[in-house]
């Protein structure tokens, strides 16, 4: 849904009306940016047994 709103939000802002189509694109790999830094940043740590 975020993806949907984010991607509307800028066509509607556009005075020239990008291509949706090139808006949700744009929008689905900046969520996979974020999600790919997040899951990395948030990755367990390993523990050593003795």
């Amino acid at each position: 849904m975020s993806v949907f709103r984010g991607a509307l939000a800028r066509w509607y802002g556009d005075p020239e009306r990008q291509d949706l189509r090139t808006l949700f694109r744009d929008s689905f790999d900046e969520l996979s940016s974020v999600l790919a830094n997040r899951s990395s940043d948030q990755a367990l740590p390993t523990t050593s047994r003795p």
